[in-house]
């Protein structure tokens, strides 16, 4: 566990706004749970920095609402949970979204590599041009995107994330690969002139 979530949770648990039911439920809330909510959010990030931040944002979503949820039964719970999870995940996505890192080229490139190294930046130039032809698809196309190519979700799975039914989800992706094929096109071109 870390430091800052232990505190954050001491806090909440001696706090004297709420009531000792509430308390008590903070507590059951970080024993029970704990597992369960940095499993789903160890799915759904990889960096561990980005981990233990959404995590602290669930349970402060959590216990924003504690009174919400100290009468719910078990499965409500779970589900209630699950939700508070995706959605802090879906909200850091949004406003933290990939970037495509590389690695530095070295100062002194030796003969026999200097067509490997050109390759290579070529390459990132490429990567360059087409991260930026990707961000002027609007944010829900980014999304789109991102959930069927980059986290593999099916149809269903993104219509659940998303409201959607899976034919809208389709008919939505469609479109939007269409843009994006039209983006690349145009990108394509401008590397020819």
């Amino acid at each position: 566990m870390d430091i800052s979530l232990m505190f954050f949770m001491i806090g909440a648990i001696t706090d004297r706004s709420l009531s000792e039911q509430e308390r008590q439920f903070a507590l059951m809330l970080y024993k029970d749970y704990h597992p369960l909510i940095r499993a789903k959010v160890s799915k759904m990030v990889s960096n561990p920095s980005d981990r233990d931040d959404l995590i602290h944002n669930c349970y402060l979503q959590l216990l924003t609402h504690i009174d919400r949820l100290t009468p719910l039964k078990q499965p409500q719970l779970i589900r209630y949970i699950e939700r508070v999870i995706l959605t802090c995940c879906e909200q850091f996505r949004v406003h933290n979204p990939p970037t495509v890192q590389f690695e530095e080229t070295p100062d002194v490139i030796s003969s026999d590599l200097a067509d490997n190294v050109q390759d290579q930046l070529d390459q990132k130039e490429l990567c360059l041009d087409f991260h930026r032809q990707f961000e002027k698809l609007s944010e829900q196309d980014q999304r789109l995107l991102y959930l069927r190519y980059i986290e593999e979700l099916s149809l269903e799975e993104i219509g659940k994330r998303l409201h959607l039914q899976p034919a809208s989800v389709n008919t939505q992706l469609c479109r939007v690969r269409k843009r994006a094929r039209q983006l690349i096109y145009q990108l394509s071109q401008q590397s020819k002139d």
